[in-house]
């Protein structure tokens, strides 16, 4: 009986052997394939960096304003090189004018995610120019209303319908708000002149407030204004705010008119830095912190963006063989990690779509400077300066 265990034995230890290698070889097949579905696809039919020529309404130019999740990005183009400036709608490799009665020239701003376009448009020209609030739903033009009738513009719209702008007439400044078309509220600005420039789903608004002696960002929220400080000069402008109450912009530091691009949250705000002491601005914020905007490098203003203390030069991702000149600005990201901005491709200047598909993928772009954070500045007095040219 004995002998007959020492026989079997073997045979059962090696069948086991067997099933756990073959287990064993499942397990890693299926963790392999599940590894290489989060990695870029370097050798994939759809490559993980295309930039996009958006070409012009037929002019030599066109730069980008904004874009949102789906891919759909605005701003604005010449159509002749006689011809004056006309907001745009590019999507699917196709950009459209937009239009207004009395076929005025006509400036975009921003697009929400249902493709609604805020801007203005521009009639007569010198004193007798007349700048009018306004919205684009597809290819209708809706005009908008201000208060005591005077001149306007839309500068913002979030997901829920409602835009947000500014009056122009220096002696009765207003910020207005219009909820689907309609003037819902008018908000008086005492101390200057406001400039609307982004809003969140929050209706949370900011800008820049100009008073004279200096340029403050500001942000409105439940009927309140908000000064956000600066960074340690006298002047600041927010360009963009996100969901999480995130802002970024420019602020003033006080060597030859630079700016530097500044983070501001919970009341903190932070110096992203510029590559040593040059100009840099924080154009665009996305919900997941990612920025996105300009610095100076050299004499040339170059296209970045800021993540996890790394300020990126795009330009970076230009292969040798691109038909990219230069990536000079980035003005807005969305949450996919697409990016619009402007160029110079054969000499000219063309609105750009950066699409990035690989993950994690601003995480091993090389950087340009290492992120500079400072605590919050001490206010400084108030005194007339010539501000920068923002």
């Amino acid at each position: 009986m004995a002998s007959g265990r020492e026989e079997v034995l073997p045979v059962k230890r090696v069948f086991f052997i067997f099933v756990y290698m073959f287990l064993g070889f499942l397990l890693l097949y299926q963790f392999k394939a599940a590894f290489s579905q989060n990695q870029p696809r370097k050798n994939a039919s759809t490559p993980s960096i295309k930039i996009i020529d958006l070409g012009t309404l037929g002019g030599e130019s066109s730069q980008a304003a904004d874009l949102n999740g789906k891919g759909e990005v605005t701003g604005n183009s010449k159509q002749s090189s006689e011809s004056g400036i006309r907001g745009f709608r590019w999507y699917a490799e196709t950009m459209t004018p937009l239009s207004a009665a009395g076929d005025p020239a006509t400036n975009a701003y921003a697009i929400n995610e249902s493709g609604v376009i805020a801007g203005e448009t521009i009639s007569g020209s010198g004193a007798e120019q007349v700048i009018m609030p306004a919205l684009w739903v597809g290819n209708t033009f809706t005009p908008l209303p201000t208060s005591d009738d005077a001149q306007g513009s839309a500068r913002a719209i979030n997901d829920g319908g409602i835009a947000a702008g500014h009056t122009i007439k220096k002696t009765s400044n207003h910020i207005l708000l219009w909820e689907h078309g309609v003037l819902s509220k008018t908000i008086a600005v005492d101390k200057g002149l406001a400039q609307v420039n982004s809003m969140n789903n929050q209706n949370q608004i900011v800008g820049l407030i100009q008073d004279g002696a200096s340029n403050n960002a500001f942000l409105w929220q439940e009927g309140t204004f908000g000064e956000l400080g600066t960074l340690g000069d006298q002047d600041s402008i927010a360009y963009d705010i996100n969901e999480e109450g995130k802002i970024v912009g420019a602020a003033s530091i006080g060597e030859d008119l630079a700016t530097h691009a500044f983070l501001w949250q919970e009341g903190v705000m932070t110096d992203l830095g510029g590559v040593s002491k040059a100009t840099s601005r924080a154009l665009g914020i996305n919900n997941s912190g990612v920025i996105v905007g300009e610095a100076r490098v050299g004499d040339v203003m170059h296209a970045v963006a800021w993540e996890e203390g790394k300020i990126i030069d795009l330009n970076s991702l230009l292969t040798t063989d691109s038909e990219w000149d230069l990536l000079s600005t980035a003005v807005s990201i969305n949450d996919k990690g697409w990016i619009t901005g402007t160029g110079l491709i054969n000499g000219r200047e063309h609105a750009f779509l950066l699409k990035i598909w690989s993950p994690n993928f601003f995480s091993y772009l090389p950087f340009v400077a290492k992120n500079l954070a400072t605590p919050t500045p001490t206010p400084t007095p108030k005194t007339p300066s010539n501000a920068p040219p923002w």
